[in-house]
């Protein structure tokens, strides 16, 4: 079990950006309340998805927010309760598992592949001599076989007329994702060569299924999650939404999805919610709100606030930080857990840096300043600027399908918040325009 920090060092590890693991899980921090009023978290509501859904329907489940809203550690708390009612599960990581700059949904089945092999061959699931050759047949092209060696494909043909292990396919799937990986020009002729076997591999990939899934109530079978999408290269994970989706959605089991929030609130939802159950969107946490007396001013909202005040104080005590000091980093996150991370992890390194013995404001507003500039220049002016000075000036706060401020989402310049539903600014965004207020009128600085 992960301590709670005690030196400055420890604070600078304990919030690194990444999702809470299962052995992280004592610093779990219920926000959904908050979020939306809810008395149940996103992982509840996944889980409860599939235990009371219809006894013959597999759940086929999107999950949207933003990038650093906490949906990855909501996923790893579900697997948590899967595993208390001995529901089998994999998990597909786009960040660590996939090239997130040119995937397909070639890649992602060849990654099943790979986890449904490990997890056959380590339960000893009986496989028929006709579904390894099936495998080995659908793997095998001209590329595949440069990639596979002879040895390897020996140890799959004596497999398949063994009819009792996986492994070989797991090892032969396993060098495909790692080609998928790899810079090189090869992986768009290995997708291009396995293209005309995918219709194969599905088929064999639900045959497996049902094999793992016998004998299971339904309740019980095997859940499939796709996690960090929306890290991936926009028209990658667009294409496969939107062109791919039915690819995906032909598994024979449950599946759960991250799909970008930008994605999602896009015209091109139309086509591929029709393949899910009732979205789970996750807004972010509100830590600021429009006065209701005067429209073109903010408020800090204090409940907000306090609830991310409380998950950060699960891993350090207070007394790291200055007087005041957390407080300014939680309303200049906006909201975004994993933009809290980023400030506390890198202002307490500003800290050490400067022998200092806790996080202080200088350290924060270093931190902060490097920050705005970052995410500013994500942004294309060009196309944004009408946009960013209307929500600049307050002049309207209302979510729309429009296909400038959806990249504003996806690049994290803006925040979606709950209640009525109403964008606005990063603040640190905010704060860089107030400097830089002449690229709203003109584009130069």
């Amino acid at each position: 079990m992960t301590k709670k920090a005690s030196t400055l060092e420890d604070v600078y590890n304990r919030f690194r950006p990444s999702p809470l693991t299962l052995e992280e899980k004592h610093f779990y921090q219920e926000t959904a309340e908050i979020r939306n009023g809810r008395s149940y978290e996103m992982h509840a509501s996944l889980f409860n998805r599939i235990r009371i859904g219809e006894k013959k329907r597999h759940v086929h489940q999107l999950m949207i927010g933003h990038t650093g809203c906490g949906k990855s550690t909501e996923l790893y708390m579900l697997t948590e309760k899967l595993q208390e009612v001995q529901t089998p599960y994999i998990i597909i990581n786009a960040k660590e598992d996939l090239d997130f700059f040119t995937f397909t949904y070639i890649d992602i089945m060849i990654n099943i592949v790979e986890r449904l092999a490990v997890y056959a061959d380590e339960n000893n699931i009986s496989i028929n001599e006709n579904l390894l050759e099936s495998f080995q047949a659908a793997l095998s092209t001209k590329t595949t076989e440069q990639i596979v060696t002879t040895e390897s494909k020996a140890g799959i043909a004596a497999e398949a007329k063994a009819g009792v292990s996986f492994l070989g396919i797991f090892k032969s799937a396993l060098k495909l994702n790692a080609s998928f990986k790899a810079g090189s020009d090869m992986k768009e002729t290995l997708r291009h060569e396995l293209k005309p076997h995918m219709l194969t591999i599905a088929t064999a990939v639900n045959e497996l299924l049902k094999e793992i899934n016998k004998d299971k109530p339904i309740v019980n079978n095997m859940v499939i999650i796709i996690d960090e999408l929306e890290k991936c290269r926009a028209e990658a994970v667009r294409k496969l939404f939107v062109d791919d989706i039915m690819s995906i959605t032909s598994i024979a089991t449950h599946l759960i999805i991250s799909c970008p929030l930008n994605l999602f609130r896009s015209s091109d939802a139309a086509i591929f919610v029709n393949h899910f159950s009732k979205p789970d969107v996750m807004p972010m946490i509100k830590t600021h709100e429009i006065m209701q007396d005067c429209p073109k001013k903010n408020k800090p909202y204090d409940e907000g606030i306090t609830i991310v005040e409380k998950l950060v104080l699960k891993r350090v005590d207070e007394s790291f930080f200055e007087e005041g000091v957390l407080g300014y980093i939680i309303t200049k996150s906006g909201g975004n857990l994993r933009d809290v991370s980023y400030i506390i992890e890198n202002s307490a390194f500003e800290a050490l840096m400067n022998n200092k013995e806790k996080i202080d404001m200088m350290s924060v507003d270093t931190v902060v300043k490097d920050f705005a500039s970052e995410r500013y220049l994500r942004i294309d002016m060009k196309r944004s600027k009408n946009i960013l000075r209307t929500l600049y000036y307050h002049e309207n706060h209302s979510p729309e399908n429009d296909k400038d401020l959806t990249e504003l989402l996806f690049v994290g310049a803006v925040f979606e918040y709950n209640g009525d539903r109403w964008v606005d600014l990063h603040p640190m965004i905010r704060d860089y325009l107030t400097k830089h207020e002449s690229v709203l009128k003109n584009g130069n600085e």
